[in-house]
């Protein structure tokens, strides 16, 4: 017995191990599970904010406001925004906006060379005349030793048979007409004060001979004197330049005159 009570002694003093386990999960998972502090900053910014707020509640509180001053800055400030905003545009009482005229065609100019060259050829009196097309114009040249006599501003004889032959083609045209007199470089001499003068004088009479006879427009008289001498090739000897110089110029427009 005393045996067997001795194995139970031996048997009971042996540590029995009790197994305990935590109540959520193991201690190794809690210390692995990271903590979120991505929002952490929010509160110190917060607090920052808060005493900048402060700050300035308190620097406006101890301040003084100018009335006198801040009204000036006031209206300052709104006679420069009233001028950038507002912009005034001259209106005219009156609308002087004139009308454009379109200016009505005439004869064809090709049409009316063509007329001109027949009949400069069918009149021997005309045989030394020029017809020539520049740009919008056509123009008839009528040597001055042909109409006038030298220093005269009175057509002669010859001059009537070669406007009167001109004339049966500007009886019924309808084109503008300008009559332009020229001369060359030589003194006009004591009769007349400069050869613009004199080109003058002879336009005025050929117009004035072309509207009593056959055109029944308004002609505009021109007088150039030695202006356009220049013009003249220099190749041509000097006698036929001045030759050339003093004439009268019949000036057709593409455009009709005025009734």
């Amino acid at each position: 017995m005393s045996d067997d009570r001795r194995e139970d002694d031996e048997v009971s003093e042996e540590p029995v191990a009790v197994a305990s386990a935590p109540l959520f999960g193991t201690v190794g998972e809690a210390a692995a599970k990271p903590v979120d502090n991505s929002q952490a900053w929010m509160v110190t910014f917060a607090d920052l904010v808060a005493l900048l707020l402060t700050f300035f509640v308190l620097l406006f509180a101890m301040s003084r406001v100018e009335t006198r001053d801040w009204q000036n800055l006031a209206d300052a400030l709104s006679q420069s925004l009233n001028r950038i905003s507002e912009s005034r545009i001259a209106v005219p009482d009156v609308d002087l906006d004139l009308k454009r005229v379109q200016p009505v065609p005439g004869a064809n100019l090709d049409y009316l060379g063509t007329v001109l060259r027949d009949q400069m050829a069918s009149h021997a009196v005309l045989s030394r005349a020029v017809l020539r097309r520049q740009d919008e114009l056509l123009i008839v040249s009528l040597p001055a030793d042909l109409l006038f006599a030298p220093g005269a501003v009175e057509p002669g004889a010859r001059a009537n048979d070669a406007l009167f032959a001109i004339c049966g083609v500007l009886r019924n045209l309808e084109n503008r007409i300008e009559i332009a007199g020229h001369a060359d470089p030589t003194p006009s001499g004591a009769r007349w004060p400069s050869n613009w003068n004199l080109s003058l004088g002879r336009a005025l009479s050929v117009a004035a001979r072309l509207q009593g006879n056959c055109y029944r427009r308004d002609v505009v008289a021109l007088g150039f004197g030695d202006s356009r001498f220049a013009d003249l090739p220099e190749s041509l000897p000097e006698a036929q330049r001045r030759a050339l110089a003093r004439r009268v110029d019949i000036v057709i427009h593409e455009t009709a005159a005025r009734k």
